[in-house]
């Protein structure tokens, strides 16, 4: 089991205008008060979170009378790293191969657990109906929601709503919030063998931490690119990469007609947002079928007849020159 909510606290990222996280001490230990107790005043929308359908349909079911059973069992999640500002049904169709009833897509590179972003990904409302189609009961996302931050219609809620799934939204990794809990725990003066434990990772794990901590503190840490299974392009993305490499390079900004490892990945990064390195790219140019040429390094001006020529006659006397004044 893994929590993939982020962190709450103050400076939580929330929609404009809505309630932010404040907290203060309503009673505090003293010699007339024997506890602490805390208030706290934030939207439902702080953090992960999980829509009720009260929230976008009047007449909707409020959360606490949900059924719980679409958000227990099995997820599989899908990356859709850099794919633009709607998830298409062509940006997960290839992960869908025997999914269970709950699909969780990521968007995000890093999750914006300490900004808000505009810009973020949603679901496009098709494929919101295909995965209903294909008996999917919950879909989350990384971001705030499953429809573009400045839509008026909530089309994919609408679908959510008519189809009768759940909805998570706001997720992050795990890695990045355990990375976090073992900084709080370094600068609280914890020793790396106890960290090391208490997380679950490896002591040598832990130092590599602690060094990225000791330069940039806790930033530092939230900031470590994910690792795990790289995004992959689906056949659409596949065809436009292609298309983009029989054009050429000079029609893409290069100043040469040669085509490169490190040209080929920011290209795709340029088409899709994805960034790989280059086994990665020279993986996918094999998965197109491209094959590595050498370079045809004669002159285009090239006259073959003065070629032979000079091979006959100059190159000929001048290779009998030094002979001729050693005798």
């Amino acid at each position: 089991m893994c929590d993939i909510s982020p962190p709450v606290a103050a400076g939580s990222p929330v929609f404009p205008g809505d309630t932010p996280y404040q907290q203060r001490w309503a009673a505090s230990l003293s010699n007339d008060c024997p506890v602490n107790v805390s208030e706290l005043t934030l939207s439902p929308h702080v953090g992960a979170y999980a829509d009720a359908p009260l929230h976008y349909e009047a007449a909707g079911t409020s959360v606490g009378h949900l059924d719980l059973t679409p958000y227990l069992g099995t997820c599989h999640v899908v990356y859709c790293i850099g794919c633009g500002p709607l998830v298409q049904w062509a940006h997960i169709q290839h992960a869908l191969v025997g999914i269970p009833a709950r699909v969780l897509v990521r968007t995000y590179e890093r999750m914006l657990i300490d900004r808000w972003g505009a810009a973020l990904a949603a679901f496009a409302p098709d494929t919101i109906e295909r995965l209903a189609d294909r008996g999917v009961q919950l879909v989350g996302i990384d971001t705030a929601s499953i429809d573009p931050a400045n839509s008026k219609t909530l089309d994919s809620h609408q679908v959510i709503q008519r189809r009768g799934l759940r909805v998570l939204e706001n997720l992050v990794s795990e890695a990045a919030k355990r990375r976090v809990r073992a900084g709080r725990m370094l600068l609280a003066g914890k020793g790396c063998a106890q960290v090391a434990l208490a997380v679950g990772v490896a002591r040598q794990t832990v130092y590599t931490w602690k060094g990225l901590l000791d330069d940039g503190g806790i930033d530092a840490l939230r900031a470590v690119p994910e690792q795990g299974r790289p995004p992959r392009l689906d056949e659409a993305q596949l065809a436009q990469v292609r298309a983009a490499l029989v054009q050429g390079p000079t029609k893409h900004g290069f100043e040469t007609e040669l085509w490169t490892l490190k040209r080929v990945g920011a290209l795709v990064e340029r088409l899709h947002g994805v960034r790989f390195g280059q086994t990665r790219v020279w993986r996918l140019l094999g998965r197109m079928s491209f094959s590595p040429q050498k370079p045809d390094k004669r002159a285009i001006e090239r006259d073959e007849d003065a070629v032979r020529h000079w091979k006959r006659h100059t190159w000929t006397a001048l290779k009998k020159k030094p002979a001729e004044k050693a005798a």
